[in-house]
């Protein structure tokens, strides 16, 4: 497939695809980080987008603390949070 090709077909479906905005999670509130059980903070941890306003820097620096204090995440929970259950 040339380079043209594939241009023109990025050009056609790229309207198709979510925005940056829209394909990130939001927050959680303070509260929902201390009720929230290991994996929620483990997959918070790594798949939050940076953080934007300095209440979004307070909530991700309370889910970093519950993150280490949990003892983190091993690698086959964290693959499975990926995939999707």
């Amino acid at each position: 497939m040339s380079s043209f090709a594939v241009n023109q077909y990025l050009v056609v479906f790229s309207s198709d695809l979510p925005t940056v905005e829209e394909s990130f999670m939001d927050y959680p509130t303070v509260a929902e980080v201390v009720a929230a059980n290991r994996e929620q903070v483990s997959f918070w941890w790594h798949f939050l987008p940076e953080p934007k306003t300095p209440v979004e820097e307070r909530v991700l620096s309370l889910v970093f603390k519950k993150f280490c204090a949990n003892g983190g995440l091993i690698e086959p929970e964290l693959r499975r949070l990926k995939v999707g259950r």
